[in-house]
């Protein structure tokens, strides 16, 4: 790895710049998770497709109702999804991971519906095949340590991934295309998805449309 590489911390946030137009990648926020010599991996955190879950998985005597949605992770394998969940304080303190987890497995799928039934049998006290996303209780479901916000999101069905080549990436932050962030859980899972991509700017005291195309002098 060069200096170039190690001036990248993981996981992190990657936020799109205002001129970055590619369509993939308009306005985004990617989880930045690995970043090496041989390339980068990373999911979009910020992209609700209209596409429910129920219509492209299916798990052996699982019912998985019409409430669930599936979020766009990028344009690279477009067949293949993932699960990210917000993890417990909990899980996070025993297991000292970064308060998150992304699997792939039959169990978790099981778990995040299991998770959406129960949230909403405790708002309405009933399922319903109309029940939406929107419906489910935004509060005292989970919150984070020293923090009373409610945790909108701990599971996410992601279809897709965003990857970089090696060098790639690199070079894209130097051209001024992303600003790489520290990671921030309350972001991911605590806003409401469409808010994320302008708090990143506001959390920076920046107007969107006043940024000029640049070059980031800290990697050249």
């Amino acid at each position: 790895m060069d200096h170039h590489e190690k001036d990248i911390s993981l996981p992190s946030l990657l936020v799109a710049m205002p001129h970055l137009d590619d369509p993939n990648f308009k306005r985004t926020v990617v989880l930045l998770m690995e970043h090496s010599s041989a390339g980068s991996f990373g999911l979009i955190v910020n992209r609700q497709t209209p596409v429910k879950l129920k219509d492209v998985v299916q798990v052996e005597n699982l019912e998985i109702p019409n409430m669930i949605p599936t979020w766009y992770g990028g344009p690279i394998a477009a067949s293949y999804g993932f699960i990210l969940r917000h993890l417990s304080d909990e899980e996070h303190a025993t297991q000292g991971k970064d308060g998150f987890a992304l699997s792939a497995c039959d169990e978790e799928m099981k778990n995040m519906v299991q998770y959406f039934n129960e949230a909403h049998k405790k708002k309405s006290g009933l399922m319903t095949e109309t029940a939406e996303l929107s419906d489910l209780p935004r509060e005292n479901v989970l919150t984070f340590r020293h923090s009373s916000r409610p945790v909108l999101y701990p599971y996410r069905f992601i279809i897709g991934y965003a990857g970089w080549g090696p060098g790639q990436l690199v070079s894209e932050i130097r051209a001024g295309s992303w600003i790489e962030m520290p990671l921030k859980l309350e972001w991911i899972f605590c806003t409401p998805f469409q808010n994320l991509w302008d708090l990143a700017f506001d959390s920076l005291g920046i107007q969107p449309g006043k940024i000029a195309p640049t070059v980031q002098p800290y990697l050249c």
